[in-house]
């Protein structure tokens, strides 16, 4: 008897899970958060030594804008300098992210470390050969 409520429960549970696909979230707001969001690149990883600064003040910022747009700088020159402007798309299908730059292509696969943490693993085709991981740009 047992033996066939465990057989129905299983039955019961392949039937309907073989209806629905699950399709993958869409990347893009998470990076943009519905308009801008800058994020501090926390860590530059080559191997595993992090050729970031240590002090925040020190690192630089990626911004995502909702349009597409993208622009990487030094923290220290917010809104005395424009960055390093570009254009980013982000694959939700295969989790990956290509930022544009005036003669630079920077290819990605995410993986998202904890609740607020993005790490950016270079791919062969990236002109940008360091592992970089990002946190959202502090409240103080």
């Amino acid at each position: 008897m047992r033996l066939i409520v465990v057989f129905s429960a299983l039955v019961l549970f392949i039937s309907c899970s073989d209806q629905y696909t699950l399709d993958p979230l869409p990347i893009e707001p998470l990076l943009h958060n519905g308009n801008s969001k800058l994020w501090v690149i926390d860590q530059i990883l080559k191997g595993k030594k992090n050729l970031a600064p240590q002090v925040n003040m020190q690192k630089d910022v990626l911004v995502f804008y909702e349009n597409g747009r993208c622009m990487v700088q030094p923290m220290s020159s917010i809104g005395d300098i424009v960055g390093k402007k570009g254009d980013y798309k982000a694959y939700s299908e295969d989790s990956t992210l290509t930022l544009y730059f005036k003669n630079e292509k920077w290819d990605f696969n995410l993986k998202f470390s904890g609740e607020d943490t993005i790490v950016l693993a270079p791919k062969k085709s990236s002109d940008l050969p360091y592992k970089l991981v990002i946190v959202p740009f502090p409240e103080f």
